[in-house]
């Protein structure tokens, strides 16, 4: 189901973490149940289907290396390529919820925020940290989007990017 206020859902994943190379991706959709908790793990080629019969929703991912992550410094990568990937969206938002797999403490909350008002207008931007449970299948369609891209390019490595699907290797970013 769309929503007609311009109401954009987005999840955020990164897998390896910590490990070299790190995948982030984010994933939009404007359909508001996608902010529902399913009990699955999207994996390939399942998770590839989310997307072509569905061309509302979209993805960014960036590779980064341990290197490349070593510049933030005190900061978690995630304060910085969170708000790059989301400006490199070029469809129409003026509300945003964003689904974000995982914890994090209020400081990095309030810098993504920061980060990302500076670089995108919005009426509301509302940030919502999704813990994994107990059972790591649960979270929300959004997240469980992100996840799948995520852990697909993990699968695949960073050695064998050239051999994605173009729809994939279309979307990647370099973050600089």
């Amino acid at each position: 189901m769309s929503n007609e206020n311009k109401k954009i859902l987005f999840g955020f994943d990164e897998s390896n973490h910590g490990r070299d190379p790190e995948f982030f991706s984010l994933v939009s959709s404007p359909y508001l149940t996608d902010a529902e908790i399913v009990c699955t793990k999207l994996r390939e080629p399942k998770l590839l289907s989310y997307f072509f019969p569905y061309t509302e929703r979209d993805m960014r991912y960036c590779v980064l290396s341990r290197e490349d992550c070593k510049r933030f410094e005190t900061q978690k990568p995630i304060v910085h390529v969170l708000p790059f990937l989301l400006s490199k969206f070029s469809i129409e938002m003026e509300e945003i919820d964003l689904y974000i797999d995982g914890s994090l403490r209020d400081q990095e909350v309030r810098s993504i925020s920061e980060n990302i008002v500076s670089q995108i207008r919005l009426k509301r931007l509302e940030i919502i940290c999704v813990p994994k449970p107990k059972n790591k299948a649960r979270t929300t369609n959004v997240i469980a989007l992100a996840d799948g891209v995520a852990n697909y390019l993990f699968r695949q490595g960073k050695s064998n990017r050239g051999i994605l699907p173009s729809f994939l290797s279309e979307r990647e970013l370099i973050f600089n």
